[in-house]
């Protein structure tokens, strides 16, 4: 029979280990939740990913990053009215008879961030005393 123990101190190490940790993997998830949102917004706003008529889809183009309730998320996106009609398609203009297709600049822009993404996260160092 094995007998194993606690007492405070032991628990209060742990505690304070565990908090640590936790603050330190966040720390690290919010590094690569930046560097990867930068990288889909970047790219989105090279020529051949967003139309580009007078440049104001492009320049609205950002992103930001965030902590809400210990989840790290990421933003990437316009605030421009038109930018979901150039992303997806559909009819636009005067009684909406024109139809646009859709362009779909940020969906490629992810699709082709992914693997990018993926490899930061397979290096995350979870435990780094």
């Amino acid at each position: 029979m094995v007998k194993i123990t606690y007492n405070k101190s032991d628990m209060s190490r742990f505690r304070k280990e565990f908090t640590d940790a936790r603050a330190r993997v966040t720390g690290q998830i919010r590094t690569i939740i930046q560097a990867s949102v930068f990288d889909v917004m970047t790219m989105a706003k090279m020529p051949g990913y967003v139309p580009y008529k007078t440049g104001n889809l492009r320049r609205s183009i950002n992103q930001k990053v965030e902590l809400q309730n210990n989840k790290v998320i990421g933003y990437v996106g316009s605030n421009v009215d038109y930018a979901a009609i150039q992303e997806f398609g559909g009819n636009a203009g005067r009684g909406h008879r024109t139809k646009i297709n859709g362009r779909f600049y940020m969906t490629r822009s992810v699709k082709d961030n992914t693997q990018k993404i993926k490899d930061r996260f397979a290096k995350m160092k979870i435990i780094n005393k």
